[in-house]
């Protein structure tokens, strides 16, 4: 009895840790009330520190671009992985970082990039992997793509990964994130959940 109660637990415990790092993409309807970044305020330079007070710091991200990526808004201030009229270094340009000031579920934004380049989301909670999710954005041409994802985990980093077939040259605007309420269970993993706490319980009283 004992044993299968622990079995239970096992269980209840693996179902938890397939949630912890599901990834799903998503559009930009589903988010209920980001923060939202445009880029039209950022410097003509490393963006960096300049939202900080939002709870976002970008690394290798820089502003002083205008293009039209598809948010609706016409050509517009965007950021990119590259400083503008001086371009990428050799060997590509490097990745986009997000360092956030409290955990996170859900980021989106309007991506665009070169031809033959595509874009990996890479979350971490501190130094751990919570997950990846993979757009098409190359050869989108005028209009770009929408790159949202939900990670159920948490997350308080973001990578931005172009893959650099061209030269991984990246541009992004409308950059939006949020914290999602925490999901009420599902009947059935909920029973598995209870179940596992009189597992422990009775364990317990039998040890």
């Amino acid at each position: 009895m004992v044993r299968r109660l622990t079995v239970v637990v096992g269980l209840t415990m693996s179902l938890a840790l397939a949630r912890e790092v599901s990834a799903d993409p998503i559009g930009p309807d589903a988010f209920l009330s980001p923060t939202l970044i445009n880029f039209e305020s950022a410097p003509d330079s490393r963006i960096d520190g300049r939202y900080s007070s939002l709870g976002v710091t970008f690394s290798e991200l820089f502003g002083g671009g205008v293009a039209d990526i598809g948010t609706g808004a016409g050509v517009t201030g965007v950021a990119t992985n590259f400083p503008i009229f001086v371009g990428c270094p050799a060997g590509g340009c490097p990745d986009a970082n997000a360092q956030f000031s409290s955990l996170q579920t859900r980021v989106g934004f309007y991506a665009f990039t070169n031809p033959d380049d595509d874009l990996t989301i890479v979350a971490y909670r501190g130094t751990t992997l919570v997950g990846s999710e993979f757009f098409r954005t190359g050869g989108a041409g005028h209009g770009g793509s929408f790159a949202g994802a939900e990670f159920a985990g948490g997350f308080d980093r973001l990578v931005l990964h172009p893959t650099s077939v061209e030269n991984g040259a990246l541009l992004i605007d409308d950059f939006r994130f949020e914290s999602s309420p925490a999901p009420t269970p599902e009947p059935a993993t909920a029973v598995l959940f209870a179940s596992g706490l009189i597992g422990i319980y009775l364990r317990r009283r039998l040890l």
